[in-house]
């Protein structure tokens, strides 16, 4: 198993999550074909068994940090969970 920065790895996982990306599969393709992942992964490939590792072995801390940057984005975004991203705030 190739040794990654937790940091990428935590922002790939995090980006996943927000993206509706949960699976580790799909993540490591993600890597290799969306440009975000790509950037935010330092184009480097992990692939789904350490993704999988990662989550399992920073289960509680990703949990979280996750609630963390969702609150913060709602913050910044003056969205909440209920009005969706779609909505455009009226001038």
């Amino acid at each position: 198993m190739a040794a990654y920065q937790p940091l990428m790895m935590l922002r790939v996982l995090l980006y996943g999550y927000c993206r509706g990306v949960a699976s580790s599969r799909k993540i490591e393709q993600a890597t290799y074909e969306d440009v975000a992942f790509r950037f935010l992964s330092a184009d480097t490939h992990p692939d789904h068994d350490t993704i999988a590792a990662f989550r399992k072995c920073h289960l509680e801390a990703l949990a979280g940090r996750f609630v963390q940057v969702f609150a913060e984005g709602d913050s910044r975004t003056g969205l909440w969970p209920d009005q969706g991203a779609a909505r455009i705030p009226s001038v």
